[in-house]
């Protein structure tokens, strides 16, 4: 007598059970190009298979489950590649967008950037003709204009006639320091000779300042400790702060040119301080100053 492989039946064999399995054989799911090959190379090792099951004598309804049950798998196996391969595109065609998109940002960003430069020049323009006075004392129902010609002739030591537009405080009265009073003159040469006069507040606890614009002032108190280097600096010949440019020897440096600065002016040495024997580190640019976090801890 034959031996016959014991195959134990695992299928349901009910009508409704048929019926679902002929309904999903007569799905027809289509698929990429692409895949052709490594379908073929499936299929002739699963007929392989087949075969050989058929060689061992199983019995047909086997073989019949076996092929749908293979037939599903493969149509399966169809659709999450086609979904792979649809992601994929549609992942590139995201990233593609969100580097088109990154760089219209930068774009629109260096727009904003040139435009907030030329609103910076415009309204130095417009102050052109203002100068700014500090710590000069403060009373009630005060004549700021007949103040500021005092100081004009009192402490810059101008005899000549200097005709003011307007004159007034800045901000609110908060606390018993004086707020600073802006002048703005008729003329622009008599500001220059105001403004040429300002040596003459040495030894006094007057300050004037020029009157600029938030973006030229806040670019003048990066580069301060920079000319205050320069002037100390012996291979330095020449340097002035010019509104948002520091000038050393005949080039001009603004906050984004502090990293081409002379080797003398760099941004460790301005920011470290060596007195009495220790090391300070202040202000942003200092590596080991309060603006960085550390990654280590000194044990005392």
């Amino acid at each position: 007598m034959n031996a016959t492989p014991n195959y134990k039946r695992k299928i349901d064999q009910s009508p409704a059970a048929d019926a679902e399995s002929k309904r999903m054989d007569m799905k027809i799911t289509p698929t990429k190009e692409g895949l052709n090959n490594t379908n073929q190379t499936q299929s002739e090792r699963e007929q392989s298979e087949l075969d050989e099951i058929k060689a061992k004598g199983a019995p047909e309804w086997y073989i019949a489950s076996l092929q749908r049950i293979t037939r599903q798998f493969d149509e399966v196996n169809n659709r999450l590649s086609g979904f792979e391969i649809t992601t994929n595109n549609e992942i590139a065609d995201l990233k593609k967008t969100v580097e088109e998109q990154n760089k219209k940002i930068l774009e629109q960003e260096a727009k904003l950037a040139e435009a907030l430069d030329r609103l910076d020049k415009c309204e130095d323009y417009s102050r052109n003709s203002n100068l700014i006075f500090e710590n000069v004392e403060e009373r009630y129902q005060e004549n700021t204009e007949k103040i500021l010609l005092d100081i004009f002739k009192t402490n810059l030591k101008i005899d000549s006639e200097i005709q003011i537009s307007d004159s007034h405080r800045l901000g609110k009265k908060v606390n018993a320091k004086p707020r600073p009073l802006i002048v703005r003159f008729v003329k622009v040469k008599d500001r220059k000779q105001v403004w040429a006069a300002r040596r003459n507040l040495a030894g006094t606890k007057l300050i004037m300042k020029e009157h600029y614009s938030k973006g030229t002032d806040d670019a003048r108190k990066t580069l301060y400790p920079y000319y205050r280097k320069a002037q100390k600096a012996p291979e330095v010949k020449k340097c002035r702060l010019f509104r948002d440019q520091l000038q050393i020897d005949g080039k001009s440096y603004g906050t984004a040119d502090i990293v081409k600065l002379p080797h003398g002016l760099d941004q460790q040495r301005i920011h470290t301080v060596n007195k009495n024997g220790c090391t300070f580190f202040f202000s942003r640019d200092a590596p080991l100053s309060n603006f960085h976090r550390a990654t280590f801890k000194v044990d005392d």
